[in-house]
């Protein structure tokens, strides 16, 4: 007996090698068992790291009216000691957009429980393309049952559009302008009655507005096409509202079965701390199934939804279809009317 016989006469005693079997004619050698190794693409994107992961990715945005912006984003995900919850997350990006220039941004995530999130971002571009926000949500606030919302934010946004007023607004009236804004946004609700899936919510949105000239080239003048229309000073306006709402999703966000209903109604006057008179009425209904009854990886979604604005309101505080909210074919603010 060979050596290598020797050895693996040796090994199969062990335990640790199995002798090749006799094939009958026309049979194929079965294939060897391998360890499930994660496909290529998802190795150089995904790295585990300790108490999480990161994430590498490519970022590529199309969008109608910033055209295409492009970079990467490398995301760190935190899981909380001794657990899989995550806690923490960082999502830094720095992309590129022909009329905006480089752009980095800055994002934080923070969990402190399952039912409350704080996240915040920060953006500045020299081309008229800056944030500064932060945000707090709570759907459980104080152990009690209230939701809470809370937002900061300034914002300069160079890619907004306009084309006119109404469904009949043309293309050739569209121009470009760069909106700044400040404001802030307090919400906060509580169930009608203990367990109910009706809640009751009121809010405050203040909010100082200013427009000015756009950049983006090839674009009419937007005092020359449409006169009379923008601002020439930052104006405020401040809403106070009132909600009820109907919920029975399993999720607000990944939604995948269950109904939500929203009637709210909101008010802006000169007597308090706006300088417009105007109402605001809004209904949404939304439905969500999963088909086969239980196979949540394929959900069906259905929404309505209804605004209708009264009164004395500049453009940029009107009902608005376009973007990736609504009429996703056309760019955000394609059309501006007192209904939508």
């Amino acid at each position: 007996m060979n050596g290598l016989a020797r050895a693996q006469e040796k090994n199969a005693a062990a335990g640790e090698y199995e002798p090749p079997r006799k094939l009958e004619p026309g049979q194929l050698e079965p294939k060897k068992a391998t360890d499930d190794a994660p496909p290529v693409i998802l190795r150089l994107i995904l790295k585990p790291i300790k108490r999480g992961m990161l994430v590498r990715l490519p970022v590529i945005d199309t969008d109608p009216n910033r055209g295409v912006t492009a970079g990467l984003m490398p995301i760190w995900v935190i899981k909380e000691a001794d657990s899989d919850r995550i806690a923490h997350i960082h999502a830094p990006s720095l992309t590129y957009n022909e009329t905006f220039g480089p752009i980095p941004t800055y994002r934080y995530y923070f969990y402190p429980d399952d039912n409350s999130a704080f996240n915040t971002r920060v953006a500045y571009s020299n081309q008229e393309e800056r944030e500064l926000m932060a945000t707090f949500n709570s759907e459980d606030f104080l152990k009690r049952g209230i939701e809470l919302d809370l937002q900061l934010q300034f914002n300069v946004d160079g890619a907004k559009r306009f084309y006119g007023y109404g469904p009949d607004s043309a293309r050739t009236g569209e121009v470009n302008y760069i909106e700044d804004i400040l404001l802030y946004h307090i919400s906060a609700g509580a169930p009608v009655k203990r367990d109910s899936k009706w809640k009751l919510h009121a809010s405050t949105h203040l909010e100082a507005f200013k427009a000015k000239e756009g950049r983006t080239p090839n674009l009419p003048d937007f005092d020359a096409l449409h006169p009379g229309v923008r601002p020439i000073h930052r104006q405020q306006t401040h809403e106070v509202g009132a909600r009820l709402d109907y919920d029975t999703r399993d999720h607000a966000i990944t939604t995948a079965r269950g109904a939500y209903l929203n009637f709210g109604w909101s008010l802006s006057s000169r007597d308090f701390l706006s300088a417009r008179d105007y109402n605001r009425s809004v209904f949404d209904a939304r439905y969500f199934w999963p088909w086969m009854g239980t196979d949540e990886r394929k959900t069906t979604a259905a929404q309505l939804r209804y605004e209708q604005l009264q009164g004395d309101a500049p453009f940029w505080l009107l009902p608005t279809v376009g973007g990736k909210y609504s009429l996703r074919a056309y760019g955000s603010g394609r059309y501006y009317d007192r209904g939508a």
